[in-house]
C-alpha cells in the first residue's frame, strides 16, 4: 500500500527472543539433572517441534527472507552452559547465515545450575535482582559466549521478562551496547526504578 503524501511511515521493528525453557520438575530452583539435554524442548523452541508444520527458527528465517524483512533475535546465551555449546552455535550460524540481527538477551534462571561456573549466584529471575558488578559480569559473560559461538558485532539487549533496571543500562553502556529493548512500561518488573513510567 503506498504511503499517503505527508505522512511518515510506520517504523516497526521486528523482534524474537530466543531461547529454551525445560520442562523438568522444579526448573530453575532445582537445576536440571546432568544428563537432561532437553531434546524436546530443543525442537519446539528452536526448530519448531515435530509436526509437518514446523514453525521455527528456519521458518521465521526463510519468510522474513521472502519479504526482504529484518529482524534481531534476541539470544539468550547462558543455556549452552548446561545444554553444550553446539546448540547454541547452530542457532547462532542459523540466525547469523541469513542474514538477520543477533542481540543478546539474558536470562539468570540459569544461574541456579552449578555447571554456570565463575558467573554471580542466583539472586532471582529478574536481572535487576542483581547488583551493578553482578551484572556488569553477566552482560561481558553473556557478549563472549555468543562470540565464541560466532556472533559478531551485538549492539541491542534485551533482560529476560524485562527485567531490567537502571543499573543495567549502565552495564551495557559499560560493555559497549548501545540500544536497550527492556523497557515494557505494562509490567512492574521492568526498570522499577523508574521514577516516571507513564511517558
Amino acid at each position: 500500500m503506498p504511503i499517503e503524501p505527508g505522512r511518515a511511515p510506520l517504523r516497526v521493528f521486528l523482534t524474537v527472543d530466543t531461547e529454551i525453557w525445560p520442562r523438568a520438575a522444579g526448573w530453575p530452583h532445582t537445576p536440571l539433572p546432568l544428563g537432561e539435554t532437553c531434546e524436546r524442548e530443543r525442537a519446539a523452541y528452536f526448530w519448531g517441534g515435530e509436526g509437518r508444520d514446523r514453525r521455527g527458527l528456519p521458518y521465521q528465517l526463510e519468510t522474513l527472507a521472502r519479504h526482504g524483512l529484518k529482524a534481531t533475535y534476541f539470544v539468550d546465551p547462558l543455556f549452552s552452559l548446561c545444554l553444550g555449546a553446539p546448540l547454541l552455535g547452530e542457532v547462532v550460524g542459523a540466525i547469523a547465515g541469513a542474514g538477520q540481527e543477533i542481540g543478546l538477551h539474558l536470562h539468570p534462571e540459569w544461574l541456579t545450575d552449578p555447571r554456570c561456573r565463575d558467573l554471580p549466584e542466583f539472586a532471582g529471575p529478574l536481572l535487576h535482582q542483581y547488583d551493578a558488578g553482578a551484572q556488569g559480569q553477566l552482560v561481558r559473560a553473556g557478549l563472549g559466549i555468543l562470540s565464541d559461538a560466532g556472533a559478531s558485532a551485538i549492539c541491542a539487549f534485551r533482560a529476560g521478562t524485562w527485567g531490567a533496571n537502571l543499573v543495567t543500562l549502565r552495564a551495557l553502556a559499560a560493555a559497549g551496547i548501545r540500544f536497550d529493548s527492556s523497557l515494557n512500561a505494562y509490567t512492574v518488573a521492568s526498570f522499577p526504578d523508574l521514577t516516571d513510567r507513564s511517558a
